[in-house]
């Protein structure tokens, strides 16, 4: 699994200490180089948000506002971090480090990207609404390569 991702910040103010994503998600996939579901994904990623900041509160499927979802929320002591995750995979059975797998065939469909890009649109809303100070959008794509998009 290979890491590339970009982050996306309501404000221009520095905080104390850098939400290194690529390097989280790096040492994810040196753990864990495939995942059951989305579901297991976004678990694992928790999991090493809390291991690298113990100090933080992590909330899984948060409804900020009416009619929004949000796969997870950091909240950090100088930050909010708003996070959506895709994984839309190619059709796997097989086993990896001897846990058997049976992945079904969900990433070849234009509706799975179009539901990436409404996840953009949802994390940018959740800046401009102040909700977080930072926002990720991770998709976890074909081969199992990680992708993320920044307007800057």
């Amino acid at each position: 699994m290979r890491a590339s991702a970009h982050r996306v910040t309501a404000s221009s103010a520095y905080c104390e200490e850098a939400v290194d994503v690529p390097t989280l998600l790096a040492n994810l996939a040196a753990r864990r180089p495939i995942f059951h579901s989305e579901a297991d994904f976004q678990h694992a990623l928790a999991w090493q948000f809390q291991l690298r900041h113990p100090d933080a509160q992590l909330r899984l499927e948060t409804r900020p506002r009416r009619h929004i979802h949000l796969d997870l929320c950091v909240r950090l002591p100088d930050r909010r971090i708003a996070i959506e995750l895709k994984y839309l995979v190619a059709r796997f059975e097989g086993d990896v480090d001897g846990e058997p797998f049976n992945l079904s065939n969900g990433g070849a469909q234009d509706i799975s990207r179009h539901d990436v890009v409404k996840d953009i649109v949802r994390v940018e809303t959740l800046l401009a609404d102040r909700y977080a100070d930072e926002g990720w959008v991770i998709a976890v794509v074909e081969r199992l390569v990680l992708l993320a998009t920044s307007p800057d």
